[in-house]
């Protein structure tokens, strides 16, 4: 027997919130159908997942790639992240603003560590110059693709 809610009137508008008869809102319901779906398993079932990646150990050096994917960089930060475009708009005209901030403190914490031999902290001192790259890169290739946003010449 399916239960019945009340329809709530606000004004001239009402909302109705008809549920199925597990109680569970239709658009919720189809979407759990959808997780089920691409999982392979139902919520109450003790099936396996199909997509989980197996626990066996690569024991061939010349089959593991630590770089699978492309997409391997040197640094925390990601400097092709659009909110830096706001961030870089929106700060006042007299301040700094770095969205490479990560990659910064950590060439400084390593500065402030060796102090008397600053060639140990060469690597993080590239990741830092890389980070920049990549963040200036987005920009000009974004204003050459006319995306506006980065300034009052927008």
């Amino acid at each position: 027997m399916a239960s019945e809610v009340p329809q709530a009137q606000t004004g001239s508008q009402s909302h109705n919130t008809a549920e199925t008869k597990s109680g569970i809102k239709p658009s919720l319901a189809n979407s759990i159908d959808n997780v089920e779906a691409n999982t392979g398993s139902s919520v109450g079932s003790n099936k396996p997942i199909s997509n989980v990646e197996s626990d066996e150990v690569i024991k061939d050096k010349s089959k593991i790639d630590f770089t699978e994917g492309g997409n391997f960089k040197f640094y925390p930060d990601n400097p092709e992240n659009h909110r830096h475009k706001y961030r870089w708009v929106n700060k006042e005209p007299s301040k700094f603003y770095d969205p490479c901030e990560e990659s910064r403190q950590a060439s400084m914490n390593c500065v402030l560590r060796n102090q008397l031999d600053k060639t140990v902290c060469q690597d993080f001192f590239d990741a830092y110059t890389e980070c920049k790259t990549d963040f200036f890169k987005k920009k000009n290739k974004d204003r050459r693709q006319g995306k506006g946003g980065w300034g009052f010449w927008d």
